[in-house]
């Protein structure tokens, strides 16, 4: 392998083995089929999101995200909800997309809210817009305040970090290599 300008460059020569000429034939074929690896790409970080939703944060970091307050717990039960972290109306996880191009590969959510919960939020007011008094349910009962000082929402990891996708992306890509490999009669072993 040489470096030249900062990219690695890689060339392979073999001579006389036709099945591995044609393996190495094949695997450039399939490199060139960007589209369907970016497919494949976010379809995997998808998967990743959904499944570290149902398991409220676990993938994402060790013990999962962080509880909900008790007012939180209330104030959901008061509507008939439950405690599941992010998980309300399931609006959040509604929004959970991929796409995909010849270009690249992207998965998150396309609700707006989902930024806050990733990074979190400062501290921040709550003030009445259409009434004289904030009126809500805590743990405590009822209350009624002019301005409400919120704490700020907590981190809760909704995406995968780099490290927590490529070896799933990885995995997934040389299943497919070996897939198209095997449908061009090649044998082909997978790890």
């Amino acid at each position: 392998m040489a470096i030249t300008g900062g990219s690695p460059i890689i060339s392979v020569n073999v001579k006389g083995d036709r099945e591995l000429q044609s393996a190495i034939t094949k695997v450039r074929e399939i490199g060139k089929k960007l589209e369907t690896i970016h497919r494949l790409m976010a379809l995997e970080a998808e998967a990743w999101i959904k499944q570290n939703f149902q398991q409220e944060g676990k993938l994402a970091k060790p013990g999962g995200w962080a509880k909900l307050s008790p007012n939180t717990i209330v104030q959901r039960r008061k509507k008939g909800g439950g405690a599941k972290i992010l998980q309300d109306k399931g609006l959040l996880r509604g929004s959970v997309n991929s796409t995909s191009s010849s270009r690249d590969a992207r998965a998150g959510f396309g609700d707006k809210k989902a930024v806050w919960h990733q990074a979190g939020t400062p501290p921040y007011k709550i003030r009445p817009k259409r009434k004289r008094l904030l009126r809500f349910l805590t743990a405590s009962g009822w209350v009624s305040k002019k301005e409400v000082s919120h704490p700020g929402l907590i981190s809760r990891p909704l995406i995968p970090s780099k490290a927590q996708i490529l070896p799933l992306v990885i995995k997934r890509l040389d299943l497919y290599v070996a897939a198209e490999l095997r449908k061009a009669g090649l044998k082909v072993r997978t790890t």
